[in-house]
């Protein structure tokens, strides 16, 4: 002990760890359980997540903008960066010309 009456920090480290191990493994099986029910659940539209077939491909599937920024035309820049980006990218251009598509 500490001349405080605290316990050192390695102590109490140590016992927290002892003690949310197990409470942590359960937790995650449960996540597990949870993320996996949901994902047969919407199967169809889920599978589109996981495909391995193409890896070039990117998607942007979700774009959120604060509402403090909204209609300002946050969304159109970062699209446009994105899209500066995919362009620019030697391997990106690759897929771009292979894929018959011209850059916006």
């Amino acid at each position: 002990m500490a001349p405080d009456g605290v316990p050192p920090l390695r102590d109490l480290t140590t016992d927290a760890l002892r003690y949310w191990e197990l409470r942590r493994l359960f937790c995650n099986a449960m996540l597990a359980l949870v993320v996996t029910a949901h994902f047969v659940a919407a199967w169809p539209q889920s599978r589109a997540s996981v495909t391995l077939a193409a890896p070039t491909i990117g998607r942007v599937r979700h774009l959120y903008v604060l509402l403090a920024h909204r209609r300002r035309g946050v969304a159109r820049r970062l699209m446009a960066e994105v899209a500066a980006a995919a362009t620019t990218s030697p391997t990106a251009r690759t897929s771009w010309s292979c894929a018959r598509m011209r850059p916006l």
